[in-house]
């Protein structure tokens, strides 16, 4: 009984998220009268009226997950890996296609930059290596380590590369210098 209120619960959330888009009756008859029942555990039943007409619409058991654990082997985990299922893009195609709106556009915005502005990050790895060595007097080899510092941050993760060769030099500079 848990998966059908679940999904039951989960295609109100998204029928509630379109309602602004709905006539008032019509919203109150399709969510007052929505059921979900398992046929077997091979399928989801779910029933509606709409404009005084029962209607069904049927998913294979497997399209819906719910109650999954993520934490069940953490040892295959990392930060990167994707936890969320397709459980409301399922539900949202439901309520779209239920009250009859049209599909949402697929193209995405792009993600935006982790640096906001590049070409100030850019100037700044080129003009901090320039003011420390010409203000500190350093050594060529000492300005090389530098400037490699500045360059990892461009790299793949290079905020976290960049730091743990700060780390490095930070230990192994004040031996090296004496």
């Amino acid at each position: 009984m848990k998966n059908e209120l679940a999904l039951r619960y989960l295609l109100l959330r998204h029928l509630e998220r379109v309602r602004e888009h709905v006539d008032d009756a019509r919203f109150e008859e399709i969510t007052h009268s929505l059921r979900v029942e398992v046929e077997g555990r091979t399928r989801y039943r779910v029933f509606y009226r709409d404009g005084g007409e029962e209607r069904e619409e049927s998913f294979p058991f497997d399209t819906f997950s719910f109650y999954g654990r993520a934490d069940t082997r953490p040892e295959t985990r990392s930060v990167d890996d994707e936890l969320r299922t397709p459980n409301d893009e399922r539900a949202a195609a439901f309520a779209r296609r239920v009250t009859g709106l049209p599909e949402p556009s697929p193209e995405r915005a792009p993600l935006p930059a982790l640096e906001a502005r590049w070409g100030m990050g850019s100037a700044e790895m080129l003009a901090l290596p320039l003011a420390i060595g010409a203000v500190a007097g350093l050594s060529p080899v000492a300005f090389g380590a530098l400037v490699l510092l500045c360059l990892a941050e461009l790299a793949p993760r290079g905020r976290l590369l960049s730091s743990i060769l700060f780390v490095g030099v930070a230990l192994t500079g004040p031996a090296l210098a004496s």
